[in-house]
């Protein structure tokens, strides 16, 4: 009595067989079948030799350059007010962490005199 394993592998030799029959029939009755001159060098296709390497991507010239940004326009005014608002803003920040900083150094120094005493 076979094994499991020995009925999976009878069962993929089958698949295989079965597969490379049908291919050995596909094959057969889609070859191109020469003519009766045969033997005349000019009835014989030249062979093709199939180079995967051959087909080379060709970069176009382009004087554009897609990642460049448009040229913008500064204007001085503008761009002052820009920048004085993202310095009150980040001021803030800076001021908010050193007042959470501050409370967590306190809460470190509450929970070192507790374990202390």
């Amino acid at each position: 009595m076979p094994t499991f394993m020995q009925k999976i592998k009878l069962a993929i030799r089958g698949w295989n067989r079965r597969r490379e029959e049908a291919d050995k029939a596909f094959i057969a009755k889609n070859t191109w079948q020469a003519p009766a001159d045969v033997g005349r060098a000019s009835a014989r296709p030249e062979p093709v030799e199939e180079d995967p390497f051959g087909a080379v991507a060709v970069i176009e010239e382009t004087t554009e350059n897609p990642f460049e940004m448009a040229a913008e326009v500064h204007d001085p005014a503008a761009e002052r007010g820009e920048l004085e608002a993202l310095l009150s803003s980040a001021t803030d920040v800076v001021r908010s962490l050193e007042s959470a900083l501050e409370a967590a150094r306190r809460h470190e120094a509450d929970i070192r005199t507790r374990l202390k005493g």
